[in-house]
């Protein structure tokens, strides 16, 4: 089975460079008009959505089914779904979070009867999503329904509602619980019934035989024998309730059969490809920019199970084809490409932005990166931006004290070659959450 969650656009629109652009008014704005924090309705990105899929995925496995992959849904997710071949598809509709936060008095009593209050603030959060389990590929829907995840905490300070969710990440797949239950079939030991041998034995057209055989295959995850046994007792069964009894068993079991490990049979396996990252272009100041970008996306895409390339490798043979900046591989033919790198795809990339702004009143960290995923036949398969943008503005006697402590950060990360790291990881985070993971 896939997982598939799919994110609003305006979710979408908050990977794009265009970030950048509307960050200083909506800070601006911040200060003028100070934000209400008392309810906040909060548009998951879609690196937040992946990370969300990835738990939820972990959730949804068990030893009845396997999660083939997961993924944000994007440009490449038929084709990516017609290479992996999984036997049924669920999507996932990823709504708003909604949060909350009210202040709240606590009274307490002492021996002496004196009475103290105590202000705190009641934090709630709860993320709506819809759900379908869908045959693949042909399609037809086999479970569907909409669950929700909450969350709340009682703190002694106001929070920033936005920062409070995104620090919790966890209670957004909470969901998965719920449709685990219902999507997969329950344990037999729990819940199927089985029949004593004095019931087989005056049974004489032999459905409580094949209702026991039913519940062992299924004990031991044998599901097409488990399948035949329960339809050879569906079709001697005398009663209506067996009847009933037995169809509830094999629609439970077909939900876990269709995506069970070899239902798919994939011509061309998506992770199983070797697959190389080229070299980055350049269009900032920052020399190693590049190099430190790639390297994330190198790591990234090993952690999502991709079987990446060593980057050693795809260096000596990109040099013997006179490839040595990002920017050559425009005029090579996608064919000639192939064959020096000896994959059917590769992923390209460029820095867009990769700076600091610093003047004491205002502070900003930036880091854009686009990411591609290119094959030999010369499509691009997927492509995606990233974005991330941290700033603050400050006043009075935080100026100065803003300046100094941005140069002083800046100058320690170019010491440590950390510079401006956790913003490009964040940037190739956003970039490849659309990436198909497994």
């Amino acid at each position: 089975m896939a997982v598939v969650i799919r994110v609003r656009a305006s979710s979408a629109a908050q990977a794009s460079g265009e970030v950048g652009k509307v960050a200083m008014g909506q800070l601006l704005s911040a200060l003028v008009e100070p934000r209400n924090d008392a309810n906040r309705t909060i548009t998951m990105s879609p690196a937040e959505a992946d990370g969300a899929a990835r738990l939820s995925a972990a959730r949804l496995a068990s030893s009845w089914t396997r999660i083939t992959s997961y993924q944000v849904q994007g440009p490449s997710t038929t084709e990516f779904l017609v290479a992996s071949a999984p036997g049924s598809v669920l999507w996932v509709d990823a709504g708003e979070v909604e949060a909350g936060q009210e202040e709240r008095v606590e009274e307490s009593q002492d021996r002496k009867g004196r009475v103290t209050k105590t202000p705190y603030y009641a934090i709630g959060a709860n993320w709506r999503v819809a759900w379908q389990l869908a045959r693949w590929p042909e399609g037809g829907n086999m479970a569907s329904g909409v669950e929700t995840s909450s969350a709340a905490e009682n703190v002694r300070q106001p929070q920033d509602l936005d920062e409070w969710v995104r620090r919790n990440p966890g209670w957004q797949c909470a969901w998965a619980d719920s449709v685990r239950a219902q999507i997969l079939p329950r344990t037999a030991w729990r819940w199927r019934r089985t029949w004593k041998d004095k019931d087989v034995r005056t049974d004489s057209a032999g459905c409580y035989a094949a209702w026991n055989e039913g519940v062992n295959a299924e004990l031991a995850g044998q599901w097409p024998q488990a399948t035949d046994a329960y339809r050879r007792a569906l079709a001697a069964a005398r009663t209506e309730k067996d009847r009933n009894v037995l169809s509830g068993y094999l629609n439970e079991l077909s939900l876990v059969f269709s995506g069970a490990p070899g239902a798919g049979a994939a011509g061309e396996p998506w992770f199983d490809e070797p697959v190389a990252v080229c070299v980055f272009g350049n269009e900032t100041n920052s020399v190693g920019a590049p190099d430190v970008a790639r390297a994330m996306v190198q790591d990234e895409l090993a952690r999502r199970g991709y079987r990446v390339l060593p980057l050693a490798d795809v260096d000596a043979r990109l040099h013997g084809i006179g490839v040595s900046q990002g920017e050559h591989l425009r005029v090579v033919p996608a064919a000639k490409l192939a064959a020096a790198l000896g994959t059917k795809r590769w992923v390209t990339g460029t820095v867009n932005e990769f700076r600091i702004i610093n003047v004491g009143v205002y502070y900003r960290r930036q880091a854009r990166v686009t990411i591609g995923l290119g094959d030999a036949s010369g499509r691009t398969l997927w492509e995606s931006p990233g974005t991330s943008v941290r700033q603050s503005l400050a006043t009075g006697k935080g100026i100065g004290a803003q300046l100094l402590g941005g140069l002083a950060e800046g100058l320690l990360e170019k010491a440590t070659r950390t510079y401006l790291k956790e913003d490009t990881e964040a940037a190739v985070r956003e970039a490849l959450a659309y990436l198909p993971s497994r």
